[in-house]
C-alpha cells in the first residue's frame, strides 16, 4: 500500500554526504551499507493470531556517477534482503537496478531519461487476496523519458512517456490476475509568475491493460490538472496540484469513475534546527482483490530536529481512510489508518549514523477481520563513503 512508501520516505536512515571513491577517470562510485534489528510483533497484519518476529535487514547499495558539462549519467545497483527468526517463510531478497541519463541538448532544451528494474515482493497482508503462507513476489520494470523546452524567460513545456509492466512471479490465479502494463503520456506547460514561483497545468493519459485472460480491470484514466511550486521564502517551500480525474473500464462489470484528485506538499526550516514536513493528497488505486478502486486520502506531518551537532530526532504522523468503492458485498469496506513514528539518530562517525526508535500502525476498518495492530521497536546503523 501506499502509506508503506510514504513511511519509508519519511523515515527513512539519515542522509550521509557521501563524497564518492574515483573509478576510472570521470566516474565516482558511491558504497553505502545499512542494517536494521527490529522486532514486528504483526508480521502478516492479522487481526488475530499475531505472529511476532525478530527481523534483521541489510539494504547495500552501490552507486556510479559520470557528470559532464552537458549531461550526466548514474547508475545504481541495490538490495534489501530481511530475514525473520520465527518465520523463514516470510524471508525476502529484493533487487533494483536503476539507470539515468540527463543531457542539456541547448540552453533551453533538455532530455531526461531513466530505466528501472525491481524485482520486489508483496508482504503477508498488505494485499486483499486472502490468507497466504508466503508473501507474493514479482518483476517490475519501469521506463520513462522526458523532454523540456523553455519559451523565453517565462514559459517552459515538458511532455513525458512512461511504461511499466509488473509480472508476479507466483503462478496462482489470485496472484497472476495482477499482472498489467501501464502505459502513460503526460504534458505540462509552466509559466512563472515570480522568480521563486511557478504555476503549470497538467493533462495526462494512460492505458492500463492487464494481461490475464478474462480480467476486467483494463481501464483509460484521464486527468487534467493545476498547480504551483515555490520557494517563497528561504524557510517555506512546496507545491500543489489539483485536478479532474475519469477512469472508464472496458468491462461492464465494474463502475467507472469520475472526481478530483490533489496532492500538497510543504517544507517549512521552522529553525536552523527544525526543519517539518507536511503532505496531504487524494489519489486512485486500482483494486488487489475487493472492489473497483481505491480512493485514499491521507495526511502526513514529520519533524526533524537536531538537539546537538552529533544528535538529531525524528518524529511524525500519518493518517489515511481508503474507501474500497464497488465492493459487492452489502456495505462497502473502509479502512481508517494512522500511524506514529519516533526515532533518534547518532551521527557516531563521519559517515556513519545509528538510529534508534519505534513506529505503532492501526488499521480500523468497518469489517473487524481486517482491523490489525502493529508495533515495531528497531535499530538501525548506516554508512556510507
Amino acid at each position: 500500500m501506499r502509506y508503506l512508501l510514504v513511511l519509508i520516505l519519511m523515515f527513512s536512515e539519515t542522509v550521509l554526504a557521501a563524497k564518492g571513491i574515483p573509478f576510472g577517470g570521470t566516474i565516482r562510485m558511491f558504497p553505502e551499507i545499512g542494517v536494521q534489528f527490529k522486532h514486528d510483533d504483526n508480521i502478516a497484519w492479522a487481526s488475530e493470531n499475531e505472529v511476532s518476529s525478530f527481523v534483521t535487514v541489510f539494504t547495500p547499495k552501490l552507486k556510479f556517477e559520470r557528470k559532464q558539462r552537458s549531461a550526466g549519467y548514474a547508475l545504481t545497483v541495490g538490495t534489501e534482503v530481511g530475514r525473520y527468526t520465527a518465520s523463514s517463510n516470510d524471508n525476502y531478497v529484493d533487487i533494483n537496478l536503476l539507470g539515468e541519463a540527463e543531457w542539456q541538448l541547448t540552453r533551453r532544451a533538455k532530455v531526461f531519461v531513466n530505466a528501472d528494474y525491481l524485482m520486489g515482493h508483496d508482504p503477508r497482508g498488505t494485499t486483499d487476496r486472502g490468507d497466504s503462507v508466503l508473501p507474493n513476489t514479482w518483476g517490475l520494470t519501469r521506463l520513462m523519458s522526458q523532454f523540456s523546452y523553455g519559451l523565453g524567460s517565462k514559459y517552459t513545456i515538458e511532455a513525458e512517456l512512461g511504461h511499466i509492466s509488473k509480472r508476479y512471479q507466483d503462478f496462482l490465479l489470485a496472484e497472476k490476475v495482477d499482472d498489467f502494463n501501464d502505459t502513460a503520456l503526460k504534458a505540462r506547460v509552466f509559466y512563472r509568475i515570480l522568480p521563486k514561483i511557478n504555476v503549470f497545468v497538467e493533462t495526462a493519459h494512460s492505458i492500463i491493460d492487464y494481461q490475464f485472460v478474462g480480467s476486467t480491470q483494463d481501464s483509460d484514466i484521464s486527468t487534467l490538472s493545476l498547480g504551483a511550486k515555490w520557494q517563497a521564502t528561504a524557510k517555506t517551500s512546496g507545491s500543489a496540484q489539483i485536478g479532474y480525474l475519469n477512469k472508464n473500464f472496458d468491462s461492464d462489470v465494474r463502475n467507472d469513475f469520475s472526481g478530483t484528485d490533489w496532492k500538497i506538499a510543504v517544507q517549512w526550516k521552522a529553525s536552523n534546527r527544525s526543519t517539518v514536513d507536511i503532505s496531504t493528497g487524494k489519489f486512485l488505486n486500482d483494486s488487489t482483490g475487493i472492489g473497483d478502486v481505491l480512493i485514499t486520502q491521507d495526511f502526513s506531518i514529520s519533524e526533524k530536529h537536531v538537539w546537538m551537532p552529533r544528535i538529531s530526532s525524528t518524529v511524525g504522523f500519518y493518517m489515511a481512510k481508503i474507501d474500497f468503492e464497488g465492493d459487492i458485498r452489502d456495505i462497502d469496506r473502509a479502512d481508517d489508518l494512522t500511524s506514529y513514528q519516533f526515532a533518534i539518530n547518532y551521527d557516531w562517525l563521519k559517515n556513519l549514523v545509528l538510529s534508534a526508535g519505534l513506529d505503532i500502525a492501526k488499521r480500523d476498518s468497518n469489517y473487524n477481520t481486517d482491523d490489525f495492530d502493529q508495533n515495531i521497536f528497531f535499530i538501525k546503523v548506516q554508512t556510507s563513503l
